[in-house]
């Protein structure tokens, strides 16, 4: 080798030794600069494009770190490490197309590459290919037995694919590894709710409180366990926890409202219906709900506005009109009470409450004959509706009695 040669050589291998340096001291932006001067100096050296998206991921940068991991590959395609740190920084913006890719080809290249079945599983998994994100956490338990991280992402693929008992059970090892792994008696209560076993699921978000008693989510589940159990009260209590600890949460503040409308308490239902539509708009039943608020409180117009709300994000949601017909009826509005009826019948032809509000307000419009059918309809459908035997007896009496 020459004597200029060899120069060259020693300058690379200190430029190298100080860029990765400045690399692991944190000091990112000194050290892409050596990176691109060594680039200057030899561009077709995989190793260095490969350092230097590294240090681009460190400094936040992903998108250049992809260009550059993308260099490296294209140099060395056989490298199965450059292939993972270009599926890591896909994977890291939700690309997770090309992530998936890339760890598919680095367990082409080595199929005992560390974490690569597992990052493959979280990209399937993010990506909602859950049956191939399972298989490739199998994998990845064979590989590494005791991964707590492993076998909750397991769990969490296989409660998303509806396999509630399994995901069950690996929360449970989570736990058996990591007693104190909050998410973990957090995703069991709810795979254990999905299997209606609220008193188990109790279990686990009391649990998952002992860890973390200011987990806004976690009194949530537990409010919606005893709301499912019937405790109103207690339901109640658990959405003012989450609320007083995340004021901003959606859910408890619907939650909170729905119980409310149990408990026949109108105005707090109404502010907590308010509340989450006030955070979500696009929230269906929270308007719904407080439509509902709005008319047990006399409050009619105001009922009829929110159930317009709910009927614009739902329009073939036949309660919401049904309910509109009842208090478009308090307000005297019989031809547009008529309307709503005539909309919920479309939707569900026997609905006995929308054939008695259709009755009500053709009895209003002076339209008897058409209203004794509604009730006659509905005789036909449960003949021993003691309202529409009362509805009907009217009618006919007033027709007998004007002809």
């Amino acid at each position: 080798m020459s004597q200029a040669l060899q120069s060259d050589v020693e300058e690379i291998q200190i430029l190298l030794q100080e860029a990765l340096e400045l690399s692991q001291q944190g000091s990112y932006t000194a050290a892409i600069a050596l990176f691109d001067k060594l680039l200057q100096l030899e561009p077709d050296n995989a190793t260095f494009w490969n350092e230097k998206a590294n240090a681009l991921v460190d400094l936040g940068q992903i998108e250049a770190a992809i260009t550059n991991f993308e260099q490296a590959v294209e140099l060395a395609p056989t490298e199965p490490l450059y292939h993972y740190g270009l599926g890591w920084a896909a994977y890291t913006v939700r690309r997770y197309e090309l992530a998936i890719a890339s760890f598919n080809q680095v367990l082409e290249l080595q199929p005992d590459f560390p974490n690569a079945h597992y990052s493959l599983g979280l990209s399937l998994y993010l990506k909602g290919q859950y049956e191939g994100a399972i298989g490739a956490f199998r994998i990845a338990l064979d590989l590494q037995p005791e991964a707590i991280d492993i076998w909750f992402s397991q769990g969490l693929a296989l409660h998303a694919s509806g396999r509630y008992e399994g995901a069950v059970k690996h929360y449970t090892r989570v736990i058996e590894l990591n007693p104190n792994y909050q998410a973990a008696f957090n995703c069991r209560g709810t795979a254990l709710m999905a299997l209606n076993d609220y008193n188990a699921a109790m279990n686990s978000f009391d649990r998952a409180l002992g860890i973390n008693p200011e987990d806004a989510e976690s009194w949530f589940q537990w409010a919606q366990c005893k709301k499912h159990l019937g405790q109103s009260r207690d339901a109640l209590m658990g959405y003012e926890k989450a609320l007083g600890i995340e004021r901003t949460h959606v859910e408890a503040a619907y939650g909170r409202g729905s119980v409310l409308l149990k408990l026949s308490e109108w105005e707090s239902a109404f502010a907590s219906f308010d509340t989450a539509v006030t955070l979500q708009p696009q929230h269906f039943e929270a308007w719904f709900g407080r439509g509902i608020a709005l008319k047990h409180l006399n409050r009619y117009e105001e009922a009829v506005s929110s159930y317009d709300q709910a009927i614009a994000l739902r329009p073939e949601d036949h309660r919401v009109w049904a309910n509109r017909s009842s208090a478009l009826i308090s307000l005297k509005c019989f031809n547009e009470a008529l309307s709503s009826c005539d909309k919920v019948l479309e939707l569900q032809p026997n609905d006995l409450n929308a054939l008695n509000n259709r009755g009500n307000a053709l009895f209003h419009l002076g339209r008897l004959e058409e209203a004794i059918a509604c009730f006659e309809k509905i005789l036909e459908i449960n003949p021993n509706d003691p309202k529409a035997k009362q509805n009907r007896s009217v009618i006919v009496k007033r027709l007998q009695a004007s002809a």
